[in-house]
């Protein structure tokens, strides 16, 4: 009787053992469906990026040639192209290199510099310390928040002498990019779309902060964006500082 109890026991003792293993390994199947369901969604996003590129870059294509402006227009087309081949090298993948990235904002600034007949200046400052080949960005992160500088910001009338700075470097083994112009303000260009004056989407940086969040939840970077107003010392608007960050992460 004492051994038929200890072969019962010791097959209950088994049989738990399976069951254990077998939870844990559908746990792990879990976690990896959703993983890879993640990841598949973030890819989506950053292809919805595409676009919106293409649009803006074809109707200022479009103005030079209704203005017959066939050296501009050749020239655009030129840049645009360079870009969308940028564009679609970076977005094939999670994470480009900062190189890779700063080469398609900069492309891209060039562009609605060449549209707006150089209404602005750009001062590109790279830490010496970063190493834009081996520090990695998720691809096209910033560029929302680039483009809404340039358009709601910097190219309006009241102006005077835009500037756009995009700072990158390294602190405390974090990464940080820094887009800041001496526009209108947040305020200013609100209510300037409010009256029509500008038209203006929010969906790229609604999707830019769910990008970040399936990001975050994938690779525990801390990926954010802070954003900054700007002020004269009596107070005036003067500008707008957007900061994203994120724990540096190799290539």
């Amino acid at each position: 009787m004492t051994r038929a109890k200890k072969t019962i026991s010791g097959s209950t003792y088994q049989q738990s053992v399976k069951n254990e293993l077998a939870y844990r390994q559908a746990q792990q199947q879990l976690l990896e469906s959703n993983r890879r369901l993640a990841e598949a969604k973030l890819l989506a996003m950053q292809m919805q990026m595409n676009p919106h590129f293409v649009y803006n870059s074809l109707n200022s294509i479009n103005y030079f040639i209704l203005q017959h402006e066939a050296e501009q227009a050749s020239l655009y087309l030129t840049k645009f192209s360079k870009l969308m081949r940028q564009v679609m090298t970076n977005t094939a993948a999670e994470w480009v290199s900062v190189r890779n990235e700063l080469n398609a904002l900069q492309i891209y600034v060039e562009l609605e510099q060449l549209r707006s007949d150089n209404g602005f200046d750009l001062i590109l400052t790279v830490s010496e310390s970063l190493n834009t080949d081996k520090v990695c960005i998720p691809p096209l992160i910033t560029h929302p928040y680039v483009e809404n500088a340039i358009r709601h910001g910097l190219l309006q009338p009241q102006v005077d002498k835009p500037v756009l700075r995009i700072n990158c470097f390294q602190q405390d083994d974090s990464l940080f990019i820094q887009i800041i112009d001496n526009g209108i303000g947040r305020a200013a260009s609100a209510q300037a779309q409010r009256h029509g004056l500008t038209a203006h989407k929010a969906y790229g940086h609604t999707l830019t902060k769910e990008r970040l969040r399936i990001i975050n939840e994938i690779n525990n970077v801390d990926a954010c964006i802070d954003v900054a107003d700007l002020n004269t010392d009596e107070g005036a608007p003067a500008g707008t500082c957007v900061t994203f960050s994120m724990k540096s992460k190799t290539c």
